[in-house]
């Protein structure tokens, strides 16, 4: 869950959160063979009293080898806990991934809009059929924004 503050600087964001994840084969022994995965997420406040963030971005730092582990080193989806209670209530978001290209620049790829399944309250993203995510490890950001 983010934590929010109430700080009127517009420098920094009402809300952010931060966690790390490290995928290997379930195998080795060699902690050295396994990515890790910082991430950093953030919003501010909508503009609009009351009304769920404009946008939302997810901030991606990765290390470890420069290959596929096993499928987890894909992205495979999104999902974003207490919609109600984060007041995204009715919001949709279309989403974007900043990865780097085969030739090491940043590319951009749409990745389809989000959705809200209500019976576990939470916006989630699922890939549609065709968006392909080469590796989560050449992922830089992922972006929300929020649609009209």
């Amino acid at each position: 869950m983010p934590l929010c503050n109430n700080d009127s600087d517009p420098t920094t964001p009402d809300c952010s959160a931060s966690g790390k994840y490290i995928n290997d084969d379930g195998v080795t022994t060699d902690l050295t063979d396994r990515h890790s995965f910082s991430f950093s997420y953030n919003h501010n406040n909508s503009a609009t009293a009351g009304a769920a963030p404009d946008s939302m971005e997810i901030d991606i730092v990765s290390s470890g080898p420069e290959k596929v582990i096993n499928g987890n080193d894909r992205l495979g989806g999104i999902q974003i806990y207490d919609y109600t209670h984060l007041n995204f209530t009715g919001a949709e978001y279309d989403v974007t991934a900043t990865e780097q290209g085969d030739d090491g620049k940043p590319t951009t790829v749409n990745l389809g809009p989000t959705s809200f399944r209500k019976a576990d309250d939470r916006l989630i993203w699922i890939p549609n059929v065709g968006v392909k995510i080469k590796e989560l490890r050449l992922v830089t950001k992922i972006s929300f924004t929020k649609k009209a």
